[in-house]
């Protein structure tokens, strides 16, 4: 707080300086109770309800949990073939990429798929890398709520298509990219193609902005909680 003698203008003003809270200190919350937490957004602090307060909780465990070593794991729980799947992603969109030099265990390290706690020496898979590529029953193992589901409506708001993690061999988050997204992609693309590079493509700016947000729905949904991991509708 600080004190401002304006004498020139014949008012004073009295300066109250809040610092930022460290993240390991969020939500702020009152007398120790959760419940009375709050967030400060433009317009000043606001209470956070019941949904809010689970889904900010939620969201900063995720985040941690991403990377938490599941002990016990190697490659064995991984389906290879949607790591290399993965790995030709990245070739034809970055030829030159380091990445493709690596084995998979080094791989893996680099998309934080892979770990090692130093001080206690403890190796593994970390979620990330487990639900990204891994094998569908060691997923359901250790996240029995874990269900990706797509689905489509017609006029009559019944469902004309619908694809689920257990239509698909090892229902992994990437297996399940490349099944979906040539479908959502398929409503945007040119019917009249285009030439980029003096190839052909029906690329364009909205299937360019449906890979974003889709890949960000991918990697931002909460897995840990005890409801579907995903629907897209």
């Amino acid at each position: 707080m600080k004190y401002y003698d304006t004498t020139s203008t014949g008012k004073n003003v009295i300066a109250v300086y809040v610092q930022k809270t460290e993240n390991h200190h969020l939500p702020v919350h009152l007398n120790g109770d959760i419940t009375q937490s709050y967030i400060r957004l433009n317009t000043g602090d606001h209470k956070l309800s019941q949904n809010e307060l689970r889904n900010y909780l939620s969201s900063y465990t995720k985040n941690h949990q991403d990377s938490k070593i599941i002990p016990n794991t190697s490659l064995g729980e991984l389906n290879l073939a949607t790591l290399q799947k993965y790995r030709q992603y990245i070739k034809n969109y970055n030829p030159s990429s380091p990445l493709l030099a690596l084995d998979d265990i080094e791989f893996l390290r680099k998309i934080n798929g892979y770990a090692k706690d130093i001080e206690s020496g403890k190796e593994g898979l970390t979620y990330a890398g487990l639900l990204t590529f891994g094998k569908l029953y060691i997923i359901r193992s250790l996240l029995p709520q874990y269900f990706l589901d797509y689905k489509e409506k017609d006029n009559s708001e019944r469902y004309s298509k619908r694809i689920t993690c257990d239509d698909i061999e090892d229902g992994n988050l990437f297996e399940f990219y490349l099944a979906i997204s040539p479908i959502l992609f398929d409503f945007a693309k040119n019917r009249h193609f285009a030439l980029h590079n003096s190839k052909r493509t029906e690329e364009n700016q909205i299937t360019e902005s449906l890979r974003e947000a889709f890949i960000n729905m991918l990697t931002h949904s909460d897995y840990f909680n005890n409801s579907v991991s995903l629907l897209i509708e």
